[in-house]
């Protein structure tokens, strides 16, 4: 004999997926791995859209970790940074407004006007690459 049970909906079923914030809800979280340099313009507009939809991600350093090099490499097919995964989906040598598009297509964030800190599709400043020529360390 099967027992009548209410119909409670999550928060995501209330909001559409989302909650207010445009996070996907407590316990349905995305996973997001960005695979980035520690000092680099494309690198710091894909975390200023991490941080302007208040995502929480992992900051993989491709720089100072051959090990983390190694597997951008291997799951992307190509060396070019930065590179975002989410939730099993492979976007290469993206920018950070071309994240922004990515999430927002596919409803996993809401828009909000909030602008972001640093620009979101800009390559590294001359100050930047030099710093990243005495460091960088080629793998590969």
């Amino acid at each position: 004999m099967s027992r009548w049970r209410p119909t409670v909906k999550t928060a995501a079923e209330k909001l559409g997926g989302l909650d207010s914030c445009g996070k996907a809800p407590i316990g349905e979280a995305m996973n997001i791995r960005c695979y980035l340099k520690p000092s680099c313009g494309w690198s710091n507009g894909v975390r200023a859209i991490m941080a302007k939809y208040a995502l929480t991600y992992q900051d993989v350093d491709i720089i100072n970790s051959p090990v983390n090099y190694a597997e951008m490499v291997e799951k992307t097919g190509q060396r070019l940074s930065p590179c975002v995964e989410i939730d099993g989906v492979m976007l290469p040598d993206i920018s950070g407004a071309e994240v922004e598009q990515y999430l927002l297509a596919n409803g996993l964030v809401v828009p909000n006007d909030k602008a972001p800190s640093v620009p979101i599709n800009a390559p590294c400043t001359d100050a930047e690459h030099e710093k990243m020529r005495v460091k960088t360390v080629r793998f590969f």
